[in-house]
């Protein structure tokens, strides 16, 4: 899978046919799972950022963060970093706050299909934490 511009818009490409079409695809790569058979890509409409998985919308965030996306060992979840009102670890389409965003070239790492850690800065203690996640 790829992404092109065609007439102003940025298209995805898969296995030679057009997928979806978006404002923008973010600046972040395509991920594959690891199973190779789900696609996920952080995309923007107006000043909204989402992640697409599987061809469909997640919830719009003023910002999805380049700590990247991040499947599940059995391919079932998708996670991501986001930024709102409050910083959010989201897990498909549900989400958690969390103290503050992840630290800078922090990734997200399961630790097996329904757990998951990342590691945040807290911005009260300058402390770094590691926050884990239970899906």
């Amino acid at each position: 899978a790829y992404a092109v511009l065609k007439r102003g818009r940025h298209v995805i490409i898969q296995d030679g046919i057009e997928i979806s079409s978006h404002d923008e695809i973010a600046p972040m790569p395509l991920f594959f799972s690891p199973s190779s058979q789900r696609l996920a890509y952080a995309a923007r409409r107006g000043t909204s950022q989402f992640v697409v998985f599987d061809g469909k919308q997640l919830p719009e965030y003023p910002s999805i963060q380049v700590c990247g996306l991040g499947f599940s060992p059995d391919s079932q979840h998708i996670a991501y970093a986001a930024e709102g009102l409050y910083p959010h670890l989201c897990v498909d389409s549900e989400s958690v706050i969390l103290p503050s965003l992840p630290f800078l070239g922090a990734r997200l790492i399961w630790d097996d299909s329904t757990h998951l850690h990342t590691l945040v800065l807290d911005a009260k203690s300058g402390l770094v934490r590691v926050i884990r996640v239970e899906v």
